[in-house]
């Protein structure tokens, strides 16, 4: 399928808040939202279905449940050829994206009023991610280098780190600063 990259429909003054958020001289590059329109058949597919009236559940068929099956099989492999790791397919958990995950694990690692440790600046939904799920946020702020880019203050974090600690929320690439932390970084964490 052929996709028209090049047209930019005009899309201050619509219902989208990347565009909307900020005045028209501040560029929005603090969302991951696309700029272009959808692709025609993915458009007619969605029409159809709206166009139907019905918004049931999908029919899971048998060989998809095998393709879930399947695919557990293979991240299990992976963990274990690539990291070492030994984690059966139970052990995997799908779920619809990382904003419900960092709240799922709030859930079920932090009791309400217990310490979640992030590093800002961060991804958004991370930040609110205490306030959703009743949490203590504490933060251990990224320091911008004279170069532009952003470092660990392991003073900090170490002293932000408390018995009350139970969760840290990490972003690696991080988001917004595209920083790759690397591998010494990530053993001392």
């Amino acid at each position: 399928m052929r996709y028209d990259f090049d047209t930019l429909p005009e899309r201050r003054g619509t219902e989208n808040a990347k565009w909307n958020a900020y005045p028209a001289d501040v560029l929005p590059l603090w969302v991951a939202d696309m700029d272009f329109v959808s692709p025609q058949p993915v458009v007619d597919a969605l029409r159809r279905q709206v166009d139907s009236g019905l918004f049931g559940y999908p029919n899971m068929s048998h060989s998809d449940a095998l393709d879930f099956l399947s695919f557990r099989a293979v991240i299990v492999d992976r963990m274990a050829e690539r990291y070492g790791w030994t984690i059966q397919p139970q052990d995997i958990v799908f779920i619809p994206g990382v904003v419900v995950g960092t709240n799922i694990a709030a859930y079920a690692l932090c009791a309400p009023g217990e310490a979640m440790l992030v590093q800002p600046p961060i991804y958004p939904p991370m930040l609110m991610s205490a306030d959703m799920t009743q949490r203590r946020r504490v933060d251990a702020p990224l320091v911008c280098q004279p170069d532009g880019s952003y470092a660990i203050d392991w003073a900090g974090f170490e002293a932000a780190i408390t018995p009350g600690t139970r969760m840290f929320l990490f972003c690696n690439p991080h988001n917004p600063t595209g920083r790759v932390f690397r591998r010494d970084e990530l053993e001392r964490l």
